[in-house]
């Protein structure tokens, strides 16, 4: 044994054996009560800036200022919060509420699809989003405040401030915006439709058939009406059989059994006319998108509708006698419901054709209009519109509500049609002009140049008689093709160069461009590839009247040596509505090789009216349209100083189409510039609403 064991147990047997296991318990308390005390300061220390509970600025939609929403009367709205957790700990969270108006009417809690409750753990250094959805059904505006309470993971309740509320979760009503595509609802139409159809019942129904035009043994699968598809944040309906059957012939006479002729017009517009005018009478103003009845909110089906249920093209290059393709609609219980019914769209593959569904074949089929087949109106409603009772199924369809409605909506309806007080596109501008400021006359470049200017409402009447818009941002602004386009001109138009009766229309330009593409290209041996300057043969010409005015894809010409890329206005191009709005219109052509770069405006429009004339319905801007469109009482420059000064080149068709195709800046046709196409409207356009602005943009119908 060595000399230091000996030493240990000579002092254990003098201290004693008891008293040494009593002193090592003593040492290991203190240890352990020294680690809990350190464990314990650290915990106080890391942790002092929440001890109890705080409230820590959040952020509501993007919003770090202000913690408060202010809904309006009869509104909703989504909003999504943002809270943070600065520390490293997990810790107890809850959003609550308060308002100092009466919340009665109100609905406000965190959406089932949230990906984060109201209330709950954050994680340590983490952001959590929280979805709120509030509606204000009350006849009031309501500000809503918003706060957020923090405590220690382990640390008992929160406690709510007082004369707040925990949000919870929602469950007030639904926005039918977010109902499942396909549900049934239970829809009652108003502005003509008979008694049965009204209710979205099919025409001819029996125990045994429910619904056919010409062949028994077609019936549709239900009644009533669906929720087809939510686009720009308003819901779709559309009827789930076809309400009533029509055919009609080439004099536009109408039936419900074959005709003898059919019509043979290219685009058949008097037989999409019938069936978009019949497909109206279903709307109901109460629900109509902005509580009106027109060519915005009912129509018959078409193409576009087509594409936004399927998700495909509808063309006769595209879903057209494709047998067994379900995005072409084959099994598609929207598309496919067991009956013949149309698309309010010609099938210009095949002559004198429409579109329409054969459930046979279940796939997409054209024939010719003197049969009769279903019609399923396509019905937009306000964004407003909520569900207030049912599942959604045939059985129990959803009943439906709204907050946005004219109480008094029905009376008015009757007094519009016994006080009916239309007010034609032309006369609306005419009024415009004269309103407003004195009229004042300035002189351009001599007497014969003058224009009359009301700087009030921007418009100018030129020495031709064409009122025109003018200046940074007149009111000019028109929902056409559903999307925003904006008024160039009201002037006397001819149809073709043979028509001896000018009318009064206007034309109308998109304010967003289609894609770039070449005016002209051409081979090699001619022009050297690089096009040539004569509209009535381009190449553009023919993709404007042909692709973007049937909603086709094919090819474009982009650049020297007939350069192609591929193009699709299936989406962007003119829908049958918007189809049905604008005519044909005689175009002048100037002289291909004429100087006309140190012009004044008048000299301008006398070199654009040549002998040469073209006739269609897109084109493209005048030169001159340009130079009218800058405020003349500062710029008056010819056309070799406009692009230079300020005055002239910041109007609003100018800044809008700085790159367009047409401007006044010269290049070679085969050039690609950004395009904007240019139609004119019939004669016979009403303004159903709107004031001009971007915001609230002039509503278009045609009367009848």
């Amino acid at each position: 044994m060595s000399k230091a064991k000996k030493k240990s147990y000579n002092i254990i047997e003098k201290i004693g054996k008891r008293n040494l296991i009593l002193f090592f318990f003593i040492i290991i308390v203190v240890v352990i009560a020294r680690l809990y005390n350190t464990f314990s300061l650290n915990t106080e220390i890391s942790q002092t800036y929440i001890n109890g509970i705080k409230t820590y600025q959040f952020i509501v939609n993007s919003s770090k200022d202000n913690n408060s929403i202010t809904l309006a009367e009869k509104s909703s709205k989504n909003i999504t919060i943002k809270i943070t957790n600065p520390d490293n700990t997990k810790l107890k969270y809850g959003l609550y509420y308060s308002s100092n108006d009466s919340l009665n009417d109100v609905y406000i809690g965190y959406k089932k699809e949230s990906k984060k409750p109201a209330t709950g753990l954050i994680d340590g250094n983490d952001n959590y989003l929280i979805d709120l959805k509030i509606i204000n059904l009350s006849n009031r505006n309501v500000v809503v405040d918003f706060g957020i309470a923090y405590g220690l993971e382990n640390g008992g309740d929160l406690t709510l401030p007082e004369s707040n509320k925990w949000i919870e979760k929602y469950n007030g009503p639904e926005l039918l915006t977010e109902a499942k595509i396909g549900s049934y609802i239970y829809y009652e139409g108003n502005n003509g439709c008979n008694i049965a159809t009204c209710y979205g019942t099919n025409k001819n129904t029996s125990d045994q058939s429910k619904g056919y035009c010409f062949k028994d043994d077609a019936q549709f699968k239900s009644d009533g009406w669906r929720l087809a598809y939510i686009k720009n944040d308003t819901p779709y309906i559309i009827s789930a059989g076809a309400i009533d059957c029509i055919a009609s012939d080439s004099k536009g006479s109408t039936d419900d059994k074959v005709l003898n002729s059919y019509e043979k017009d290219l685009g058949l517009p008097n037989h999409t006319s019938l069936l978009n005018k019949k497909a109206l009478t279903y709307c109901n103003r109460k629900y109509a998108y902005k509580n009106a009845c027109n060519n915005h909110s009912g129509w018959a089906m078409d193409v576009i509708d087509f594409k936004n249920i399927t998700n495909e093209v509808l063309s006769s290059d595209k879903c057209f006698k494709q047998k067994g393709k379900k995005e072409c609609g084959f099994e598609n219980d929207i598309i496919d419901n067991g009956s013949y019914y149309w698309f309010a769209n010609a099938n210009n593959g095949v002559a004198n054709t429409m579109f329409y569904w054969d459930p046979k074949e279940k796939f997409v089929n054209s024939s010719f209009t003197n049969n009769p087949l279903g019609i399923r109106p396509v019905l937009r409603l306000n964004e407003s519109v909520y569900v207030i009772k049912g599942t959604g199924t045939e059985k129990e369809p959803y009943l439906l509500d709204t907050f946005i409605e004219d109480e008094n909506y029905n009376a008015l309806e009757e007094e519009k049609e016994e006080t009916k007080n239309v007010k034609y596109i032309s006369d609306y501008i005419k009024e415009e002009y004269n309103n407003g400021k004195e009229i004042t006359t300035i002189d351009i470049n001599g007497k014969d140049a003058q224009v009359k200017i009301n700087t009030d409402s921007s418009i100018l009447l030129d020495n031709n008689n064409i009122y025109r818009y003018f200046g940074d941002n007149p009111h000019n602004y028109v929902m056409y093709n559903d999307e925003l386009w904006r008024i160039i001109s009201l002037s006397n138009v001819k149809k073709d160069k043979d028509d001896s009766k000018e009318k009064m229309r206007a034309k109308i330009i998109r304010i967003n461009p289609i894609g770039k593409y070449s005016y002209d290209s051409s081979k090699k041996d001619s022009n050297d590839g690089k096009g040539i300057n004569d509209w009535s043969k381009s190449d553009l010409m023919q993709e404007l009247n042909n692709l973007y005015y049937n909603q086709k894809s094919g090819s474009c010409y982009i650049d020297i040596d007939d350069s192609k890329t591929e193009c699709d206005f299936s989406v962007i191009g003119l829908d049958s509505n918007a189809k049905y709005l604008i005519d044909d219109a005689l175009y002048y052509l100037s002289n291909e090789d004429e100087e006309i770069s140190d012009l004044y405006p008048n000299e301008y429009y006398k070199k654009e009216r040549s002998n040469k004339t073209w006739s269609g319905k897109i084109g493209l801007i005048y030169g001159s349209d340009y130079m009218y469109a800058a405020n003349l009482n500062t710029c008056k420059e010819n056309s070799a100083g406009y692009l230079n000064n300020s005055n002239c080149n910041t109007n609003w068709l100018y800044k809008m189409h700085s790159n367009v195709m047409s401007n006044l800046e010269l290049s070679p046709p085969a050039i690609a510039r950004e395009i904007y196409p240019v139609v004119y409207l019939k004669e016979n356009i009403i303004i159903s609403e709107g004031t001009g602005t971007k915001d609230n943009p002039l509503i278009l119908e045609i009367d009848s």
